[in-house]
């Protein structure tokens, strides 16, 4: 597969130069690059994210 038709996982908050930028790279799988890249740090309580998301806490 051509390297430019690879996809990159983007958080649209790079958009507005909230910093710090970040990137990671997994290992590329079904057509993705293995990069994401996204701005800023948000700081979340574990339960408050369990509430929201409850089969982290199984």
């Amino acid at each position: 597969m051509a390297l430019l038709r690879l996809k990159v996982g983007i958080s649209l908050h790079v958009k507005s130069e909230i910093q710090p930028l970040n990137g990671l790279r997994h290992q590329p799988e079904k057509g993705t690059s293995g990069w994401y890249i996204w701005a800023g740090v948000e700081i979340v309580c574990f339960w408050h994210i369990a509430g929201k998301v409850p089969y982290l806490v199984q």
